[in-house]
């Protein structure tokens, strides 16, 4: 079994995260020993999903673009996948949550659950004017 990435206590068992499977644009997690297998799967022919060991945990239609968001269920525990998608075919970041927790995190970017103590998230970031620069900055590798 690989080495957890994050280990906690979520409404009393014990959870141990690990990255069991990387794809370009999939992910596989195994959260704990004998325990739950969670997957999010692009699918390339009009959706995507996410799957519970095995099982369809939500499904979407995703024709034009990646669906930045995913609720399901794990469990009695709620869980959510959060990504984006670069037009280069790479994630920008993605994201695992059980409850509220924050469990896994890869890429760039602040959650969209974040907010600062002022109560609104900062302004965007804009990158310098200039085709091709903005070209560069949009295929980097996360």
């Amino acid at each position: 079994m690989p080495r957890p990435l994050k280990a906690m206590q979520l409404g009393g068992i014990h959870v141990a995260v690990a990255l069991v499977k990387k794809g370009r644009l999939s992910r596989a997690f195994s959260l704990g020993p004998g325990g739950p297998y969670v997957e999010y799967v692009p699918n390339g022919a009009g959706w995507e999903g996410v799957f519970v060991d095995g099982e369809p945990a939500r499904i979407r239609g995703a024709r034009f673009w990646f669906v930045p968001e995913f609720r399901f269920r794990v469990g009695s525990q709620s869980a959510k996948i959060e990504l984006s998608v670069s037009p280069c075919l790479r994630f920008q970041h993605f994201r695992l949550y059980l409850g509220d927790a924050l469990v896994y995190q890869e890429g760039r970017g602040l959650p969209t659950s974040f907010a600062p103590s002022g109560g609104s998230l900062p302004p965007p970031f804009t990158y310098p004017l200039g085709a091709r620069f903005s070209r560069l900055v949009a295929c980097s590798p996360s």
